[in-house]
């Protein structure tokens, strides 16, 4: 009877000592996987894409390249934490009260990235800028076609937008004495402001149209022919551009939309 008791106990021993085994190995193995480079590779991935995610439904501009900026830094924190974590262990033995500070430590430094998230969402939100818009390519167009109140000085042509510009690079005068840079800030003010109202009913906050002649067509900058610009930009603006000849040089157009 006292051997069956000993072979009893000792299965028993040897179980438990199975289950520790067991125990350890699944500790090792989630171990292994918190260090491994497929977690922090996997990790970055799905940060990337929610940060993709939330830029796009938050109108924020260029989700793809700006949401990079929370995956490096994701990857930088698991190059840093290790190393602070290595040193705050050589100053204290790790217990349960310490293990709890690491959890706190986390934990607030998880809630000052999501707030640096919500303000640096909000600050680009407020940041002004400029999107090429299709949209905005066929409208250009469309001034550039319209036919102002300005004729040449023997009277038969009546010039649109596009040519009046070229006059008013010139300082030239109507048929009807009016000058040409008066009657073409006259009539691009009233189809911006018909088209595009600003007021708080309005989702425009501001619109600017400028034109400027380039002798070098390398060069952005140039002499300025026309400037229009209403309002304060509180949104993201979109707009386009276009350039048209005018011997030696050209013409460039811009024009910029901002919402709310």
């Amino acid at each position: 009877m006292r051997i069956r008791s000993n072979n009893n106990k000792n299965m028993i021993i040897e179980k438990e000592i199975r289950k520790i085994k067991e125990r350890n190995k699944r500790v090792e193995l989630d171990k292994a996987w918190e260090t491994s480079m497929t977690r922090k590779i996997t990790i970055t991935i799905m940060t990337y894409l929610v940060m993709v995610i939330f830029f796009y439904y938050a109108g924020l501009p260029k989700p793809w390249i700006n949401s990079i900026v929370p995956a490096i830094a994701f990857i930088l924190s698991t190059l840093t934490i290790p190393l602070f974590k290595n040193k705050w262990m050589k100053r204290k033995r790790m217990n349960i009260k310490g293990q709890e500070e690491i959890v706190g430590f986390i934990v607030i430094v998880v809630i000052v990235m999501i707030i640096g998230m919500v303000v640096l969402g909000i600050s680009l939100r407020k940041t002004t800028t400029v999107e090429t818009s299709k949209k905005y390519d066929n409208y250009l167009s469309a001034m550039m076609g319209y036919t102002t109140d300005c004729t040449s000085s023997n009277g038969i042509k009546e010039y649109n937008v596009e040519e009046i510009l070229k006059e008013c690079l010139n300082k030239r005068t109507c048929s009807d004495g009016k000058e040409s840079c008066e009657v073409l800030n006259k009539t691009i003010s009233e189809m911006l402001r018909a088209t595009n109202p600003i007021s708080e009913e309005s989702i425009t906050s501001s619109y600017k149209f400028r034109a400027m002649y380039i002798m070098n067509t390398t060069e952005n900058t140039g002499e300025e022919i026309m400037t229009i610009e209403v309002g304060e930009c509180k949104g993201i603006s979109q707009g386009t551009s276009k350039s048209t000849s005018s011997i030696p040089g050209i013409i460039r157009i811009e024009l910029e939309i901002c919402g709310k």
